[in-house]
């Protein structure tokens, strides 16, 4: 219980969007963060239940991608460790889409970046840079995933 209140940092040193703007008025961003975060969530989830008729392995991986990346890029307080789980469903990813495996790269070198100042001493790009990065790949990663549930839900009725 005593963690709950130990870290009160809006990001702990994982280049998520409390990179790009700033510690200020942590309090209230941290509240509104994690409302945010659900929000967004919640979007996807009504989308994709709209969209899937039947689920096939790619379409849970894409998904899983998207929403693992959005929760780490959006909730305050993110540790450079959740992005463990990130990790894996990118590589995942880049097996089974071999032409989109530059975003699953960029992905776990975001992840490494992340890692930087213990592993190295020193964070070699500046984090906000990271941070940009990352949601560049949450942007192709979401249009991906949608066109596919979209193709998905065409080539079902098709079958109908």
């Amino acid at each position: 219980m005593n963690q709950a209140t130990q870290y009160t940092s809006l990001t702990l040193n994982y280049p998520n969007i409390y990179t790009l703007i700033g510690e200020w008025n942590a309090e209230p961003l941290s509240k509104y963060g994690m409302v945010f975060t659900l929000i967004v969530i919640g979007i996807i989830a009504y989308y994709a239940f709209d969209k899937i008729d039947g689920v096939d392995f790619d379409s849970i991986i894409s998904l899983s991608l998207l929403t693992i990346s959005i929760c780490v890029f959006l909730l305050p307080h993110m540790h450079e460790r959740y992005g463990y789980l990130l990790d894996i469903l990118s590589v995942i990813y880049a097996v089974r889409n071999p032409k989109k495996c530059i975003y699953s790269i960029a992905m776990v070198l975001i992840s490494l970046l992340a890692y930087g100042p213990f592993l190295f001493g020193y964070q070699p790009i500046p984090s906000y840079y990271i941070a940009i990065a990352l949601l560049l790949c949450i942007i192709f990663i979401a249009k991906e995933c949608m066109n596919n549930l979209v193709y998905q839900s065409i080539d079902s009725k098709k079958l109908d």
